[in-house]
C-alpha cells in the first residue's frame, strides 16, 4: 500500500492534468477496494460474524492485547457487535464515491480511527503509516 501511495502521490504532483487525475483516482479506488474486499471477506467468515475472530486476534501473543482479549472473552457480545461494525464499515466503504461531503469525511475519519486502532491494539504501526497518507489524496479527489 505504501508503494501505491507513493506512486499515486508522484502522479498527483505531476504538471500533467491527466497524470494528476490518474494518480488521485487510482489511490481513491485502491483505498476503497482495500476496505470493501476486506469487509466482504470478513462477512464470509463465520468467525467474524460470531465475534470469535476479534477474540482470537486479541488473545494471541504476537498481535493481541491480553486485557482486551480477556474483556472480549468475558463479554463475547461486545466482540460480536464490534466485528459486525467493522464488517459494515468496510463493506460499505464504496459509498465514498457518492462524493457527498459528510459521507466522505465520515468514512475517511472512521478509516483513520480504524487504522489507529489496529496500530495500537495489534502493534501494527506500519499498517497506519501505509494507509494514512492515502486519506488526503482521497479527500482531494472526491471533494
Amino acid at each position: 500500500m505504501l508503494i501505491i501511495v507513493c506512486v499515486s502521490t508522484l502522479l498527483a504532483l505531476s504538471e500533467n492534468p491527466l497524470l494528476q487525475s490518474v494518480g488521485l483516482w487510482f489511490m481513491t479506488t485502491q483505498l476503497a477496494l482495500s476496505f470493501v474486499v476486506a469487509g466482504v471477506a470478513k462477512l464470509c467468515g463465520e468467525d467474524w460474524r460470531s465475534g470469535r475472530a476479534l477474540i482470537g486476534i486479541m488473545t494471541t501473543e504476537r498481535y493481541g492485547l491480553p486485557a482486551l482479549g480477556q474483556a472480549f472473552t468475558r463479554r463475547p457480545g461486545i466482540s460480536r457487535i464490534l466485528g459486525w461494525g467493522i464488517i459494515a464499515f468496510e463493506s460499505s466503504f464504496f459509498l465514498i464515491f457518492l462524493g457527498y461531503r459528510p459521507i466522505v469525511y465520515a468514512y475517511l475519519g472512521l478509516g483513520l480511527l480504524f487504522h489507529v486502532g489496529v496500530a495500537f491494539s495489534m502493534r501494527l504501526g506500519n499498517f497506519l503509516f501505509s494507509f494514512a497518507p492515502a486519506y488526503p489524496l482521497v479527500a482531494h479527489c472526491l471533494l
